[in-house]
């Protein structure tokens, strides 16, 4: 257990060391080294991204009409059928 608590310390002070290094600036060519390595290694898959959702990339969406019987208040809020403010 010792050895892996070792492996992880050793990783976050390297991490740290690259990440001082790269927020300095490209000022030499090692800090430019450790600028791409963190763009790199933090660069996001399209595939993964969090804000993808599928609902969203469908195009589905509220009908006009929906939308302002709603905000008169003729349909009810189903997500929250208990709340005391209404719209």
């Amino acid at each position: 257990m010792a050895q892996g608590y070792r492996r992880s310390v050793l990783k976050a002070a390297v991490s740290e060391k690259l990440v001082s290094y790269a927020s300095r600036g490209k000022k030499n060519w090692f800090n430019r080294l450790c600028y791409r390595i963190l763009e790199r290694l933090l660069k996001l898959d399209p595939g993964q991204e969090f804000m993808d959702d599928d609902i969203c990339n469908a195009n589905v969406g509220y009908d006009l009409e929906e939308l302002e019987r709603y905000q008169k208040g003729e349909i009810e809020d189903t997500k929250s059928p208990s709340s005391p403010i209404k719209p």
